[in-house]
């Protein structure tokens, strides 16, 4: 964990959220003992593009990410005037921390697994995990990333976290200073070009004269919000993200994120195949389209329409069954579905998710339970404990009798105040997340590494 979050005092962080279509921005404030305040959230969509290459995309991503830098910074200007005097104290003109959070295709993720064992028991430490993992991703370094050709050349580290220590073959959350003979270790690790870092910190450091930068991948957030807040302790659950010009899906199994599979068709392929089929711009495609599912077109072109999006439908299905076949393991998702969309065509891709093409997916006997991963969700559980009963995971209606607060919990704030979360829900979950690495840097530095474990870092 990075030592910038370790100093117990009030932080301001921009957070970064670089995507394959848009890119956000949102300035939080962390406190010790409160919740984050979140002073602005916006955003800013790349230009469409038919067809690019790296070197292309990666200097329209810089070009987006200069605007969204420029436009960030005055609306700090706007939040250093509205917040002087206040509660909240003065907001700084350079951010203390910029968290960048990449989204696919700017990174490459795994989940892996090494094992350490000898024939007599041996203390497990920090140390034999520390050097565990470091060897694991020399040799990976080393003999591996020949696969990702473009990357390959000048390949940096994004994140690496252990997941999961088993002794002996259980589950041991706080392992450290246990005798075993063998000890699994699962990690995720990240990584990706360092000249797309580096040409991100350049527009950082041009925009703010800041090199406190920080970079984390979207996945990994996405995934510890589920584990923390929704999902019930050790249920599976699969986590769809379409929001983009890519589709990720990741699958979540005895709580670690255990495979993520991505392909190249996302929600602005289907724009742009609609476009193509329809012979309209972007912005009528969009309207056209919202005036389809208020059923308010006409009988002939409510048959374009169909037309259209049937096409979209098989092609995604066509695009996801590849992918998955080139997979190593079984095909099969976890029935608790999670699906992150622009809210115009999240609907629609939750109703694609539903229909009985997605069903060879299944687990035997089991069917899907699909959920849009939106702010209500995250208004639903940013809140003081809950207890969830096993069979009724879902979100109880408010001041329900089932949502039953741990005994003695205090009446405390939302994890997030300020900008509504309907604004930008995937910004407000790495705010959540920023808030979550301060609280246990801040709480547990001086205390047994271990602790992480139990957070799941």
């Amino acid at each position: 964990m990075s030592s910038i979050f370790r100093r117990n005092k009030n932080k301001t962080i921009l957070i970064l959220d670089i995507g394959s279509a848009s890119i956000g921005a949102a300035l939080i404030l962390i406190s010790k003992n409160a919740c984050p305040y979140i002073f602005y959230m916006m955003r800013e969509d790349m230009p469409p593009q038919k067809k690019l290459d790296l070197n292309s995309y990666i200097q329209i991503m810089a070009q987006t990410l200069r605007s969204t830098l420029d436009a960030a910074r005055r609306r700090a200007e706007t939040a250093r005037k509205n917040a002087a005097g206040g509660k909240y104290g003065e907001v700084p003109r350079t951010p203390d921390v910029v968290l960048a959070v990449l989204a696919s295709p700017w990174y490459v993720a795994e989940t892996r697994k090494l094992t350490v064992g000898q024939d007599t028991p041996f203390m497990f430490t920090e140390s034999i995990l520390n050097k565990s993992i470091e060897e694991e991703i020399r040799r990976f370094t080393m003999e591996e990333f020949q696969k990702y050709e473009k990357i390959s050349k000048d390949v940096e580290i994004i994140e690496t976290n252990p997941m999961q220590i088993r002794l002996n073959g259980y589950n041991v959350p706080a392992p450290f200073g246990k005798k075993t003979k063998m000890a699994e270790i699962f990690f995720h690790t990240s990584f990706t070009s360092k000249r797309i870092l580096d040409k991100i910190r350049q527009e950082i450091e041009s925009a703010f004269n800041t090199h406190k930068v920080e970079f984390h991948t979207f996945i990994l957030h996405a995934y510890t919000f589920i584990r923390d807040f929704i999902a019930v302790k050790g249920e599976e659950f699969t986590f769809i993200d379409i929001s983009g010009d890519v589709t990720d899906i990741s699958i979540a199994e005895n709580d670690i994120l255990k495979r993520t599979i991505t392909f190249p068709v996302g929600k602005n392929y289907c724009v742009r195949e609609l476009s193509s089929v329809l012979g309209t711009d972007t912005e009528e495609t969009l309207s056209l389209f919202s005036l389809y599912r208020a059923q308010k077109l006409s009988t002939e072109e409510r048959g374009k329409m169909d037309a259209a999006l049937k096409r979209v439908k098989e092609h995604w299905l066509a695009a996801l069954h590849d992918a998955v076949s080139r997979g190593p393991e079984p095909s099969s998702f976890p029935s608790k579905i999670f699906v992150a969309a622009d809210s115009v065509f999240a609907d629609w891709f939750i109703e694609v998710v539903q229909e009985e093409e997605f069903h060879q997916y299944q687990n035997a006997g089991r069917s899907f339970d699909v959920i849009p991963f939106n702010a209500f969700w995250i208004k639903e559980f940013c809140k003081p404990p809950v207890t969830r009963e096993k069979n009724n995971p879902s979100p109880p209606a408010k001041d329900s009798d089932a949502a039953v607060r741990q005994k003695g919990a205090p009446e405390e704030p939302l994890l997030l105040s300020g900008t509504p979360l309907e604004d930008d829900p995937l910004l407000a979950v790495e705010a959540i997340f920023a808030n979550k690495m301060f609280d246990f840097e801040s709480t547990h530095a001086h205390e047994d590494k271990q602790l992480a474990f139990k957070n799941g870092y």
